[in-house]
């Protein structure tokens, strides 16, 4: 019951980070959930069930700002990406695993903090599905398929209801394509469907919150603050890796 109460307290938290920030969930949640012992193969697979239903329920409201260009061509690398993502999850040892990700913690965060100012870009055809193709691998391994995306659409002059909702619609396919390959991987069995249905509730709650206090409060705080979170849960991921006290 505590491993429980504690695994419905991170997905709130997670998914809160998710809505007000338009990215971050997998980055919160899997080194959490990981700390609580949990298999990561069981976290990520089942994340792409109950995150499904909050980045919809952030999306709809967005839905007149979604760039829808960008969604298909970013799709359509992503799709064979998710593919090679699920490949690794599917044969990594847990201490790969675990190394991979606070590496992955650390840089995006530290880049996030530094957030280095560059003129507005117009996305190309090469870099688009260049990323997309990244988003998906990431997104397959890790269930963190966020970073490719938001490092390289802040950059393309989008508005800001424009940017989160054209990130979060790609979240919302990308995480269909998930469900349907780790099926396929046998990375579905029943426990994790079951573990991931339980989690839906706070991560929709959690979204809807997030997504009502953008519209009220000044982000850019908060982002630092996570930042920083991050980048310590990604020195511990990978101290724990290697096996360090």
């Amino acid at each position: 019951m505590t491993e429980l109460l504690a695994t419905q307290a991170i997905i709130l938290v997670a998914a809160l980070i998710q809505g007000y920030c338009g990215f971050g969930f997998a980055l919160v949640l899997v080194p959490l959930l990981l700390g609580l012992g949990l298999d990561e193969k069981l976290i990520v697979a089942g994340m792409a069930i109950f995150i499904l239903p909050g980045t919809v329920a952030v999306a709809c409201p967005l839905r007149r700002h979604i760039q829808w260009r960008i969604v298909s061509i970013t799709m359509v690398a992503l799709v064979p990406g998710v593919w090679i993502g699920a490949e690794f999850l599917k044969r990594v040892e847990s201490t790969w695993f675990m190394l991979g990700l606070g590496a992955l913690l650390v840089a995006v965060s530290t880049v996030g903090l530094l957030r280095p100012r560059r003129r507005a870009l117009r996305p190309s055809l090469s870099a688009s599905l260049a990323v997309g193709l990244a988003s998906g691998a990431l997104g397959g391994a890790y269930g963190t398929g966020g970073p490719p995306l938001f490092l390289y659409y802040r950059h393309a002059g989008l508005a800001p209801d424009a940017y989160k909702g054209t990130i979060v619609t790609i979240f919302c396919l990308a995480g269909v394509v998930r469900l349907v390959c780790y099926t396929a991987e046998g990375l579905m069995p029943w426990t994790t469907v079951q573990w991931g249905l339980l989690g839906i509730p706070a991560a929709v709650i959690g979204n809807v919150a997030g997504h009502a206090l953008y519209r009220r409060t000044p982000r850019q705080g908060v982002r630092v603050v996570v930042d920083l979170a991050l980048i310590a849960i990604g020195i511990a991921l990978i101290a724990r890796a290697m096996g360090l006290p």
